[in-house]
């Protein structure tokens, strides 16, 4: 069976980067991707031209929900 991995990206503040965290980063198959100072601006493309499609996406699939005050969805696996 093949693993599963997620990617979390951070830019750099020290402040999110704490032992309890990445514990449960490597103990949760969670990749983490801290980038250096200043560096964040070079993956904004991301947010235009791939994630853009996918925001409309969802919110096309979650509007209805939030007319009727759900607050809560879960996963079906």
């Amino acid at each position: 069976m093949n693993e599963v991995y997620r990617i979390l990206i951070y830019d750099d503040h020290d402040n999110h980067i704490i032992s309890d965290f990445i514990e449960f980063y490597m103990n949760n198959n969670i990749l983490l991707m801290i980038l250096s100072l200043h560096f964040s601006h070079l993956t904004q493309s991301l947010n235009i031209e791939i994630f853009k499609a996918l925001k409309k996406y969802m919110i096309s699939k979650l509007k209805s929900l939030l007319y009727v005050e759900i607050s809560y969805i879960q996963k079906v696996k």
